[in-house]
């Protein structure tokens, strides 16, 4: 598997794609309502990366398994964690072990940059991706629970 940074062109095509699906995750959580989560995805994607592509201590890759591109990922160096904010495989390539592979290279490259520890969040809907990262050794640190009364 081969991580490779994005260019500034391809940066700007994932930013506006990114802010729809994280929108889109925050409106199946429940947590906002349409308004809401458009303005909340817009201001973090503004917050997390305010100087885009070149903002300190992220690293926003493409993943390759020989020429194929398999899906994304965006790590950031927080100290001694590094923190995964956005993973994605490609529809057509889920399913075939990709995603741990980018996960694990993810993680060799934030430890050469010296992270003893990974973080990441993950939706509670997201039942595939939970089993992915539990699969690979993550655990949950803090649940957070809804209950709708209506």
């Amino acid at each position: 598997m081969k991580l490779r940074p994005l260019t500034s062109d391809e940066y700007e095509v994932y930013v506006e794609k990114a802010i729809k699906n994280y929108e889109d995750e925050l409106l199946t959580s429940g947590m906002f309502s349409k308004e809401l989560a458009k303005q909340q995805s817009e201001a973090t994607f503004k917050r997390l990366l305010p100087d885009g592509i070149n903002t300190k201590d992220n690293y926003l890759f493409y993943a390759y398994d020989k020429d194929t591109l398999v899906g994304f990922i965006w790590c950031c160096m927080r100290g001694e964690d590094a923190f995964v904010y956005d993973f994605y495989i490609n529809e057509e390539m889920r399913r075939k072990g990709y995603g741990k592979q980018v996960m694990l290279a993810c993680e060799e490259d934030a430890k050469n940059k010296g992270a003893k520890t990974m973080s990441l969040h993950v939706f509670g809907h997201n039942k595939a991706a939970r089993a992915l990262y539990e699969s690979i050794g993550y655990y949950p640190t803090s649940i957070q629970m809804r209950k709708k009364l209506f």
